[in-house]
């Protein structure tokens, strides 16, 4: 049965140490989770508190120099 489109998506990846790539594995396997979602859930949960217009606001311009 065809699987209605979640819209266009773009491939993110991390290199992690291994004592937490364990951890992960074992986690997902306990939960039944993917990796896909339990990063993406990371990703989307941290950047729903970033304020850009702020960050942006707050940037003073770098000298130039020669």
């Amino acid at each position: 049965m065809p699987q209605i489109s979640k819209g266009q998506r773009t491939q993110v990846s991390a290199r992690i140490e291994q004592p937490y790539f364990e951890k992960l594995d074992r986690y997902l396997s306990l939960t039944g989770e993917s990796k896909n979602d339990f990063v993406r859930e990371l990703i989307i949960e941290r950047l729903n508190r970033v304020d850009l217009d702020s960050l942006e606001r707050n940037q003073e311009p770098l000298p130039l120099t020669a």
